[in-house]
C-alpha cells in the first residue's frame, strides 16, 4: 500500500506541474510595437494622426505651446481605434 501511495503521489505531482501555467496577463497587455519619430513642427498648434492604411481612423492632438519638446503617446488597439496624448517639457 505504501508503494502504491508513493507512485500515486508522483503522478499527482507530475500532473499538477504539467497543468500549472504562469499568470502572464500583465505581459500580454504590453504594446506589440513601439516607434519613435522626430519632427519639426514650426509653431503648429495641433496635428492630426491617422492609422496607416486606415485614413478614416484619425485623431487631432492639441500641442502644448511654449515647450521645446513634445512627447506624443499614441495607442491603437484595432484599426477602428486611436487615442493620443501630448505632453510638453
Amino acid at each position: 500500500y505504501a508503494f502504491l501511495s508513493f507512485i500515486m503521489s508522483i503522478f499527482k505531482s507530475a500532473a499538477s506541474s504539467a497543468l500549472a501555467q504562469a499568470d502572464d496577463r500583465s505581459w500580454q497587455s504590453l504594446a506589440k510595437r513601439y516607434e519613435v519619430g522626430r519632427f519639426h513642427l514650426d509653431g503648429q498648434s495641433q496635428i492630426t494622426l491617422s492609422l496607416a492604411g486606415h485614413p478614416e481612423t484619425s485623431t487631432t492632438i492639441n500641442l502644448p505651446q511654449g515647450k521645446n519638446s513634445v512627447i506624443i503617446q499614441v495607442r491603437s488597439i484595432n484599426p477602428q481605434h486611436i487615442s493620443a496624448v501630448a505632453s510638453g517639457f
